[in-house]
């Protein structure tokens, strides 16, 4: 999902839709949900700076 979103902000595209089987992960990166996992807290982190 990270090079998708850096491929569409290298374009500057400004509306995009994320389509993926972890509803999960789109609600953590989204900040909707709390992501509960110290070992990701960092991916997400990295993710969400970009």
């Amino acid at each position: 999902m990270n090079n998708g979103v850096s491929a569409a902000l290298g374009l500057a595209i400004t509306d995009l839709v994320i389509v993926g089987d972890s509803r999960l992960t789109i609600q953590q990166s989204l900040g909707v949900i709390a992501c509960q996992k110290e070992t990701l807290m960092a991916q997400l982190s990295h993710h969400r700076e970009s």
